[in-house]
């Protein structure tokens, strides 16, 4: 939540609220568990995956790459549905048919 957020940073929950700033997120925040934890591995490993898919498509040419490609697609998906929770049933669902 806010608060755990707050200690980490080593501030008030206030000023975690009012650096976001966006009207009404005190309310939305309140008694939400962020999963700060979660949400920072989230961000680190898609910036890495990230890399991964520009040494993989070495500009525009895949070179042979398609099937890691698709594993580190794969891997990114997976950390955006467990760990940022920013995913849906929908679009979980066209992953296992473009898996299959």
């Amino acid at each position: 939540n806010v608060s755990k957020i707050a200690q980490l940073l080593s501030c008030s929950p206030k000023d975690v609220i009012a650096d976001i700033g966006l009207p009404g997120s005190d309310t939305w925040l309140e008694g939400r568990d962020l999963c700060p934890l979660e949400r920072a591995r989230h961000v680190f490993s898609e910036a890495m995956r990230v890399h991964s898919v520009l040494e993989l498509c070495g500009g525009y040419e895949f070179g042979g790459q398609a099937e890691r490609l698709g594993e580190v697609l794969d891997e990114s998906h997976a950390s955006c549905s467990r760990s940022f929770e920013c995913s849906c049933k929908e679009l979980d669902e066209l992953c296992e048919i473009f898996r299959g």
